[in-house]
């Protein structure tokens, strides 16, 4: 997989979490922008920093990807939704199913303290 195949997946697994969680949630998430965090730090806002951001992290070569990393739908506001990532700690391989049966290797998750925000 090429780089640029690579970042159009990334882009559409961001664009996805989002789209997962409102389902999840019963509320439309902003789409407008996103922020990108750790535990600890604000690690790219926007799409195309985010985007970027993923490959740079997760992208080593054409069979080098990093096959687990975490998007979590941590919170929102008017404009911008936070996704934490997480990545996980194994060397790079092929891209392929991850652990879940899913395609590439983000997983999409939704921070439970959300679901109190649609009462």
């Amino acid at each position: 997989m090429t780089e640029k195949e690579f970042s159009i997946i990334t882009r559409g697994s961001l664009k996805e979490a989002i789209d997962k969680a409102s389902l999840q949630i019963g509320i439309e998430l902003p789409t407008q922008n996103i922020r990108l965090t750790s535990l600890t730090a604000t690690l790219a806002e926007g799409w195309e920093a985010a985007t970027d951001f993923l490959v740079s992290q997760m992208y080593y070569g054409e069979d080098k990807i990093l096959p687990c990393a975490d998007l979590v739908v941590d919170g929102f506001d008017k404009e911008t939704t936070t996704i934490k990532l997480f990545i996980a700690n194994y060397p790079p391989g092929p891209f392929g199913l991850n652990w879940n049966g899913g395609i590439g290797p983000y997983l999409k998750m939704v921070n439970s303290d959300l679901f109190a925000q649609k009462d």
